[in-house]
């Protein structure tokens, strides 16, 4: 059986304490059987900040976990670097979540069954703040399958 190498991608500045609680919540995905997956943390801070929490969890992380700095600002820069560490280490797909954002348990899981289901080559989804409503007040959910705007 073949397995696909799947990064989880994190881009970050300056909020240790949320990067924290957001790789403690991809301790907790399904990873569907045939993935390997591993996690890219990209620091947009020069002073590399953040580069504790990455050693305090990296020992004991589920999966492995690389730390790189991007000295040029801005979120562009950061998720280029993200494309670029991802494609020096053959992966196959890439999951995007931000520092300030937790995964639900099956958020990977339920993005490569929309993968598979609609044969498509992007999946995204609704970010919700921890405690809202599933609703959001003046915005449809898209249907599944939808095609995005642009």
């Amino acid at each position: 059986m073949d397995t696909s190498r799947l990064a989880v991608c994190v881009p970050t500045y300056q909020r240790s304490h949320m990067l924290r609680d957001c790789l403690l919540s991809l301790e907790k995905l399904h990873i569907p059987q045939g993935f390997e997956v591993y996690v890219i943390v990209v620091d947009n801070d020069e002073q590399g900040q953040t580069k504790t929490i990455i050693d305090e969890l990296s020992e004991n992380f589920c999966f492995p976990l690389y730390y790189f700095i991007e000295a040029e600002r801005g979120l562009a820069s950061v998720r280029n670097r993200i494309l670029e560490e991802a494609l020096a280490s053959n992966a196959d797909l890439l999951a995007f979540i931000d520092d300030d954002e937790q995964a639900e348990p099956r958020w990977l899981e339920q993005h490569l069954k929309a993968l598979e289901k609609h044969r498509a080559v992007v999946s995204c989804g609704p970010v919700r703040p921890i405690g809202a409503n599933l609703e959001v007040k003046g915005k449809k959910p898209l249907v599944d399958g939808s095609r995005p705007r642009h």
